[in-house]
């Protein structure tokens, strides 16, 4: 039976589909009314499957027209509390809280939308530094709920959450504080929910505490999806400034040009006035038309060339140029000041050096420059930011973008997405069950059994990643990630 709470104009309301409710001996004895006259399906969710915030995602309630006997006209909003027992109060179970916004009043019927409860406090500029838990328990007191870090099962008991991993975030702007948690708990694989004053909390991949064993006769029906087809997996990398740069020419000033050349280069460090000589230097053929030299002075005797587009070896012309250490701001190129001052490239692809990846990436491209003799301009070195990638197990497929990247350093958002794509690429279970009290799992539960229907008994091993209630057939499907074994 549904127990359903509303707190409407300072009390609470005890609302039920039945006429009578047992309660428990010894409690305070509380007059349930009869006064639901449909529930539709509810669905109970994280925004990512990999993790995040379990929260409502849709349903309405249709409440009688007397139950708001003594509060007409119905209240625009109100909190409400959704329970279920099979035998009244003494084996009821929380199944969600939230809010109920009017819809519509019926002479019959006054329909509420239901939705998550309401935590309206934001953050404005916030960096978050710290292991997670401990972020949590602060920013949970901030909110006024209690940590819970662990999972209730179905009786209300809970267990141990998984790893504490170090976060390291800064959120810009102003922001929902309930929000940014359900970020930072998608990003470290932990799923959490609200019951009353908890929050509470679990890792996706840990199974320390109760498990709920399942017979044949407690399951409907059962089916496998298949995982997401992922490609790869991105999210955003930290911002750098690559030593190691690559000048790529595209197109001469003079198309009639057969080399590209210019007569010197010079770099200028972040923070500085002086220009530098780079302090290495390489180009694309073993041997240009003319030997480099780190000794350029804008004189036509000493320039650098090469044949264009390709040189001798059939490579595509480039000029590399780095210094020890230092990060470069800006670049000034010079060119020759005689009449080949027209080789000098007109636009050019500015690539740099990805450490983390060993590979060359794209910075900017640098077009439509038009040259004097002895001509000299300068151009900036951009600070870059590039997408940490993990593979996925599939050829084909589209890209799964991460949000938010909470850590600041490469390995470290790679470990996260990984373990995001572990999570995913896993088998996938989705599970119908009759809705009795005691075998209603909870998000985050273990739950194990043995298939039969297959074409081999199979035994299944999954964690409960989103519920939907199905309160006119009285039945529940539990949907998440599972291992399959036989």
């Amino acid at each position: 039976m549904l127990l359903v709470r509303c707190y409407i104009n300072g009390s609470w309301h005890y609302i039920s589909d039945l006429d009578q409710v047992a309660h428990v001996a010894g409690t305070t004895y509380r007059q349930y009314l009869a006064g639901i006259i449909a529930m539709d399906e509810i669905r109970v969710a994280t925004e990512q499957p990999w993790g995040g915030h379990a929260e409502l995602e849709y349903g309405t309630i249709t409440l009688s027209p007397e139950v708001f006997a003594l509060d007409w006209p119905p209240p625009a909003k109100f909190d409400i509390r959704v329970c279920y027992g099979s035998a009244g109060e003494s084996d009821e179970v929380m199944l969600l809280m939230g809010s109920a916004y009017l819809q519509e009043v019926q002479a019959d019927g006054v329909v509420y939308g239901l939705y998550p409860p309401s935590l309206p406090t934001m953050v404005s500029d916030q960096l978050f530094y710290g292991s997670l838990l401990t972020l949590f328990a602060a920013h949970c007191a901030t909110l006024g709920l209690n940590l819970v870090t662990g999972c209730y099962d179905a009786m209300d008991s809970y267990w141990p959450a998984g790893p504490d991993p170090i976060i390291e975030y800064q959120a810009t702007g102003d922001r929902l504080l309930i929000a940014l948690l359900a970020e930072m708990a998608a990003w470290t694989c932990y799923r959490f929910t609200i019951r009353g004053s908890d929050l509470v909390l679990v890792h996706t991949s840990y199974s320390n505490g109760p498990t709920l064993w399942l017979e044949a006769y407690d399951i409907l029906a059962t089916s496998y999806p298949a995982s997401q087809p992922y490609v790869r997996y991105e999210c955003e990398g930290e911002k750098s400034r690559p030593v190691r740069w690559r000048l790529v020419p595209d197109q001469l000033q003079n198309p009639a040009r057969t080399a590209v050349a210019f007569a010197e280069l010079k770099v200028r460090w972040i923070y500085e006035e002086q220009w530098h000589n780079p302090s290495a230097l390489a180009c694309a053929d073993a041997t240009p038309l003319y030997p480099l030299t780190n000794l350029w002075d804008n004189n036509a005797s000493t320039f650098w060339a090469a044949d264009f587009p390709l040189g001798d070896t059939g490579v595509a012309q480039y000029l590399i140029f780095e210094t020890s250490g230092y990060y470069i701001d800006t670049y000034r190129l010079h060119a020759r000041n005689d009449s080949y001052y027209d080789q000098a490239p007109a636009s050019w692809r500015l690539d740099a050096w990805d450490a983390n990846t060993s590979r060359w990436r794209k910075a900017m491209n640098v077009e439509a420059q038009a040259w004097t003799i002895g001509g000299v301009q300068e151009f900036p070195a951009p600070e870059v930011q590039w997408a940490v990638v993990a593979d996925g197990n599939f050829a084909f497929g589209s890209v799964c973008t991460v949000n938010p990247s909470c850590n600041w350093y490469y390995a470290d958002k790679l470990a996260s997405l990984e373990q995001i794509r572990t999570l995913v690429e896993q088998h996938r279970a989705r599970v119908q069950l009759p809705l009795v009290a005691g075998k209603i799992p909870a998000i985050g539960q273990r739950v194990c059994y043995t298939d039969e229907t297959l074409r081999v008994s199979t035994q299944v091993d999954m964690k409960v990643a989103a519920i939907t209630y199905n309160f006119q057939d009285h039945t529940c499907v539990i949907e998440g990630e599972a291992t399959l074994s036989v």
